[in-house]
């Protein structure tokens, strides 16, 4: 989300030619990378914790389908979002003035979404944790039939 924002308010402050400086692409592509690379290594280790040993695979599939489902998803924004310039035939790039605005009211949007949705998934950490240490009390003692369970679940040395 701080990426997309990063993008938008970049476009925001565009010069009179409708240029960008190069230090916003930078460090929208910075903000973008390291939240990949943090959100992809605890969300399939999430994944692993949280679903149930017999479906462990089908649901890292699923994981994997979602981000091809996003990448579709982010080629029908690119489709939806192009700009032509005029009704010709010709394919004419217009110029960055008539643009920038389209693509930052875009970034804006979808930083505007991203971060809501990043408020929404903090607000249920809790509920995750509960359910990853559902075999711990309050204090993070294991707690007496769970202990049990775990015990007669290992096989006899």
């Amino acid at each position: 989300g701080l990426g997309f924002v990063a993008l938008w308010y970049g476009a925001k402050h565009a010069d009179a030619r409708g240029m960008v400086a190069m230090s916003w692409l930078l460090l929208g592509y910075l903000l973008h990378t390291t939240g990949e690379l943090c959100l992809s290594p605890v969300g399939l280790s999430m994944v692993t914790k949280l679903a149930p040993q017999r479906m462990v695979a089908t649901v890292l599939g699923a994981w994997y389908l979602a981000t091809a489902f996003s990448n579709y998803l982010a080629g029908i924004i690119a489709q939806l979002t192009g700009v032509s310039h005029g009704e010709s035939e010709e394919k004419i790039i217009p110029l960055p003035t008539e643009t920038v605005m389209v693509y930052g009211d875009v970034f804006g949007k979808i930083g505007i979404a991203a971060m809501i949705s990043a408020v929404i998934v903090f607000g249920l950490a809790p509920l995750l944790k509960k359910w990853m240490h559902s075999d711990k009390d309050a204090e993070g003692n294991v707690l007496p039939e769970k202990a049990e369970q775990t015990a007669a679940a290992r096989p006899a040395a």
